[in-house]
């Protein structure tokens, strides 16, 4: 056995190896155990029980993990470097309770994105809204499927004493690039900037009350012209539902039938409370309040008997001619469907829908020729009780549109919804 003293043994000035491979000799007082213990171990327990104090000051606030102190005759500084080009660099801070303090959710993010960065990659929650060598400070709140209604995920930003303010620069540092300010009394643009609209429009000042009193003035012009048009057009129908005749040819700038409008075919056989006509020619608008009947009537190629633009109110009814299509969905609720017609009724798969989950699938129809057409959706039956379901209608394109159905419950549901639909059709 080696008899040299540790004073003897020559002087390490730096660890090369991995901390694990590099032992010292202590003695751990509590336990009376004199041993060896690796770099590692030290590095470990070394602020176990201690504040990590970095710096020329003591610790001086209470609850305090860690302090890094220094004089600075410009400025003193803690630095985060990601070394890989394509990745960011991020300060944490997460939630404790809860499903929180993942990845997923519940964390403060602030962070700067390298020069190779791919937006919309989940390195983060960001996705496309972050561009290379970004700076971003954000909260990711709730994970996704969990309720709107959970609590969590503002971003609070502002200031907590008087006569102070929140400043917003841009393209710059200086005064002059303050572009607004938001203090206690609201948000103020500053600096001679303006306030940008999508219209591409901007405004500097407020609406003048002469431009508001004008405007005001211009509104009841318009309501009283509108109030004697509806006066005329009113004699015009008392005249019109009055008189019975084979031919009707009506020129007039816009009529108001206020009845029920009952069309069996094109051409044949108009009524409207006291008005029948078995051929009526609408050369102008055409404003209907009651309710409109139509078997073999087209309200979308409006040629022959109505050649104008018609307005139609209240109730709308697809008569027993006009094309329905009643559909079971197939293998699973994301199947496609095909319901050519201009309503109908699908029957949905009844596979399992989990909760806070949604799904979509495509109805094809050949009816939908336009991308601005309005296809509108409804839940039929009753299916789970309380009914958990919501369905929209999504993107609409040439030949077919999207349905969306998503389980607003917490559990799974397996049921065959029914849902009934309906096509706007615009123009020819």
């Amino acid at each position: 056995m080696t008899t040299a003293k540790i004073s003897q043994l020559s002087t390490i000035t730096k660890l090369n190896a991995n901390t694990s491979n590099t032992l010292f000799l202590a003695v751990d007082i509590p336990s009376g155990i004199t041993g060896k213990f690796t770099g590692k171990t030290l590095a470990q327990g070394l602020y176990s029980n201690e504040i990590l104090n970095v710096g020329v000051n003591q610790q001086n606030l209470p609850n305090t993990i860690a302090q890094f102190s220094l004089s600075g005759a410009s400025y003193i500084q803690t630095n985060l470097v990601n070394t890989d080009d394509g990745g960011t660099a991020d300060i944490v801070v997460t939630a404790n309770t809860g499903s929180g303090g993942t990845d997923a959710a519940y964390f403060t993010d602030l962070g700067f994105a390298n020069k190779n960065v791919q937006p919309g990659l989940e390195f983060n929650n960001l996705g496309s809204a972050l561009s290379p060598l970004d700076g971003y400070l954000y909260v990711q709140g709730a994970s996704v499927g969990v309720p709107s209604t959970a609590p969590g995920g503002n971003l609070i930003v502002g200031t907590t004493t008087t006569n102070t303010q929140i400043k917003f620069i841009a393209g710059g540092y200086n005064s002059s690039n303050v572009v607004s300010v938001i203090t206690a009394d609201g948000f103020k643009m500053v600096n001679g900037h303006p306030i940008f609209f999508t219209d591409g429009t901007t405004q500097n000042t407020a609406v003048s009350q002469t431009y508001v009193q004008s405007a005001y003035d211009k509104a009841n012009l318009a309501n009283t012209l509108a109030n004697t048009a509806n006066t005329l057009a009113q004699s015009a129908y008392n005249k019109v539902n009055t008189a019975v005749q084979n031919t009707a040819s009506i020129q007039l700038q816009t009529l108001t039938l206020t009845g029920n409008l009952i069309a069996n075919s094109a051409g044949q056989g108009i009524s409207a409370d006291t008005f029948t006509s078995n051929s009526a020619t609408f050369n102008k608008n055409v404003v209907v309040l009651g309710n409109l009947t139509a078997n073999t009537l087209s309200i979308n190629d409006a040629t022959g008997t109505v050649n104008a633009n018609t307005i139609i109110a209240n109730t709308f009814v697809y008569g027993s001619a006009t094309a329905n299509a009643m559909v079971t969905q197939l293998t699973n609720k994301s199947t496609a469907v095909t319901a050519n017609g201009m309503s109908g009724q699908i029957t949905m798969n009844n596979a399992s829908l989990a909760g806070y989950a949604y799904v979509t699938f495509t109805v094809n129809n050949s009816y939908v020729q336009h991308v601005n057409d309005i296809p509108f959706v409804s839940i039929q039956n009753s299916v789970t009780t309380p009914n958990p379901y919501i369905v929209t209608v999504g993107k609409v394109a040439v030949g077919s549109f999207n349905i969306t159905v998503y389980n607003a419950d917490s559990g799974g549901h397996a049921d065959a919804i029914v849902l009934n639909w309906g096509l706007m059709r615009v123009g020819n």
